[in-house]
């Protein structure tokens, strides 16, 4: 786990909830279920207990990805 700030109590999670990635992109949690069935790519939820949950460097990849797509397009002659 990643620790965060000088606390050693504080620690960042690997997961993150359909609220948080909804958040991320300004959307509600029902358009990202929306997406993980239809967009090719878009990460897919792991069941944690009872939760579906993301992995958070599956969810950054993905952002990633989509930032490198819109570069190489603006960079196109």
């Amino acid at each position: 786990m990643i620790m965060t700030g000088g606390n050693q109590n504080e620690f960042e999670s690997p997961f993150r909830t359909f609220e948080a990635v909804a958040k991320m992109f300004g959307k509600s949690a029902k358009t990202v279920g929306r997406w993980v069935r239809t967009i090719p790519g878009f990460p897919q939820p792991v069941r944690v207990g009872c939760s579906r949950l993301f992995l958070s460097d599956e969810v950054e990849d993905f952002v990633q990805r989509l930032k490198e797509k819109r570069d190489r397009k603006k960079n196109r002659p």
